[in-house]
């Protein structure tokens, strides 16, 4: 297949075009799209995918556009496999859902083009060492014997490389996210925020999947031409597949199975087309091995489609009738509506949880639900109480401050957590709240503390963080305890009103940010004008305080 320059420089250009445009409309407005923009954003990718190959068709004849089909399709299907990775690694960093667009758009672009520099070099060692297909062949099998026995992907299977560990400990990060911003001012310095530093561990583990799906491709077709637009139809719509996909991802429990087949397919087929084109001396005295048969495209198109369509149907029926343990059904009721009996477990619940520090007096908290001056929110099952939530008003900046949820320890894990959360909205609509949530959570980057308590931090910010509250760039936020000390802590935010009622400015920064910590000084917690913490935000021009600035701290 004879590629003149001029193709090659139109499907750069039309590359670069769609860059600009996705770059242009995630800058200008970001934000997470909606299903149906989703949608319409996968379909047009791979409706693009599919006139090229049409257009391949016509102009080069059925054997080209049959490699072009199967390297696309065998290339997106490893991408949604990426997904999961993808999806870790945002929670595992707990990256606002409003800056996750920016973060993929910039890691898939460092991807393509890292991948052109990939094809590029294995275009030039196919060219002049025909025996490399042995190396490919054997490394995919060898891939897709690991990918079978690994079962499903979770939490442990993303560790950090070393550049991210670098860029952790070398680079100026701010502790906190600044919506979808990649720097930001902190008292008077530019620092970089967490995004880039997910953006490099999108970009690097994305560079690392290349490892495989590189050589799969170049099992289906040797023309370069033909390898970078797989890779480029595959990797564009990306970015749209993952927030469209969301849940879909982990019904996929045999995607890696159907994976392995592919991949110990092709790099059969590879070993094969080696052998029948053999000129390596020690192997059949440097001749080409006759019974070693050549693979016809149309074959390997019918593998690939057949494998994935059963595959994909295999995992949504195991995952609609999989027997799921049962959980008892969970009522919700306010706390001045139990018993003493009931009382007492949640009082239980509450010692438990929460330090001593932290605690306010428990008679404290029933006296002011009981007077409407607090919604006391418990969650029961058959057995009693198994879960809570206490939230107070913020009246001056109309929020609603969230100042304990909690589960009972062998409870959790079990979705009582969520059930609760979402059980928050109408709650607050009848207790005549606003939905605009704030609460404090206790920083996973404070000095000292042990790596099993850092982690627990961690995994309850991925709690808030998965529905959809955001940290907000208030990094030396301190919480005042009942003993009158201060606990450093995370501010985070939800704006969870109508759009007509949403504040214009998306998350509260800057004067808004501070009006927010000083209702939190003076409502929350009824500090008095002269407290230190008070004083302190009132002297201060916007909540940017110093210190804010530090090495690698996401």
């Amino acid at each position: 297949m004879g590629v003149a320059g001029f193709a090659w420089v139109a499907t750069l250009l039309g590359l670069l075009a769609l860059l600009l445009a996705d770059l242009f409309l995630v800058g200008r407005r970001p934000h997470e799209p909606s299903m149906r923009e989703c949608s319409l954003w996968v379909v047009f990718y791979v409706g693009l995918a599919v006139v090229f190959g049409l257009g391949l068709w016509a102009v080069s004849g059925p054997q080209y556009a049959g490699e072009f089909f199967a390297g696309w399709l065998t290339e997106y299907s490893l991408s949604v496999d990426n997904l999961f990775v993808f999806v870790i690694i945002m929670s595992r960093f707990t990256v606002p859902r409003v800056a996750q667009q920016k973060v993929l758009f910039v890691g898939i672009a460092l991807a393509l083009l890292m991948r052109g520099a990939f094809i590029a070099a294995g275009a030039a060692v196919i060219g002049r060492f025909e025996w490399v297909f042995y190396l490919f062949g054997l490394f995919l099998v060898y891939t897709a014997v690991r990918l079978s026995l690994g079962g499903e992907i979770d939490d442990a299977d993303f560790r950090e490389n070393a550049l991210i560990r670098w860029s952790r400990r070398v680079l100026p990060v701010a502790r906190g996210y600044h919506g979808a911003q990649t720097t930001a001012v902190v008292a008077g310095r530019r620092l970089l925020t967490p995004l880039v530093i997910v953006m490099i561990a999108i970009g690097t583990t994305d560079l690392i999947f290349a490892l495989d799906s590189i050589p799969a491709i170049f099992g289906l077709t040797r023309e370069p031409y033909l390898v970078f637009a797989a890779n480029v139809f595959a990797l564009m719509g990306l970015r749209q597949l993952y927030f469209l996909l969301g849940g879909l991802l982990t019904r996929l429990v045999y995607l890696s199975i159907g994976l392995s087949v592919v991949l110990g397919f092709i790099g059969v087929k590879l070993i094969l087309e080696a052998l029948h084109v053999n000129n390596l001396p020690f192997v059949n005295g440097g001749e080409p091995v006759p019974w070693a048969p050549e693979t016809p495209i149309s074959v390997s198109l019918g593998v690939i489609l057949g494998t994935l369509a059963l595959t994909t149907v295999a995992s949504l029926v195991r995952s609609r009738w999989v027997q799921r343990p049962a959980v008892p059904e969970l009522v919700f009721s306010e706390l001045s509506a139990l018993g003493d009996a009931q009382r007492e477990r949640v009082h239980a619940i509450y010692l438990d949880a929460f330090p001593a520090q932290q605690r306010l007096p428990f008679d404290e908290l029933v006296r002011t639900a009981g007077s409407g001056d607090r919604l006391f929110l418990v969650a029961l099952d058959p057995a009693g109480p198994v879960g809570f939530a206490t939230l107070s008003r913020l009246t001056t900046v109309a929020s609603t401050l969230l100042e304990y949820l909690a589960v009972e320890r062998t409870r959790r894990g079990t979705g009582v957590g969520t059930s609760l959360w979402r059980q928050l909205p109408p709650a607050l609509a009848a207790w005549g709240a606003p939905l605009r949530l704030v609460l404090e959570v206790e920083d996973p980057d404070e000095p000292g503390i042990a790596p099993t308590e850092a982690e627990h931090r961690q995994r309850r910010m991925r709690f808030y963080a998965h529905h959809g509250v955001t940290v907000l760039p208030c990094a030396e936020y301190v919480m005042p305890t009942v003993d009158g000390g201060a606990e450093p802590m995370r501010l985070m935010y939800l704006d969870g009103t109508t759009a007509q009622q949403r504040q214009p400015d998306g998350l509260p920064d800057g004067e808004a940010l501070r009006q927010l910590v000083l209702a939190l000084y003076t409502e929350g917690y009824d500090l008095p004008d002269d407290h230190p913490f008070v004083q302190r935000v009132r002297a201060s021009s916007g909540y940017a305080t110093p210190g804010e600035a530090h090495h690698g701290s996401v």
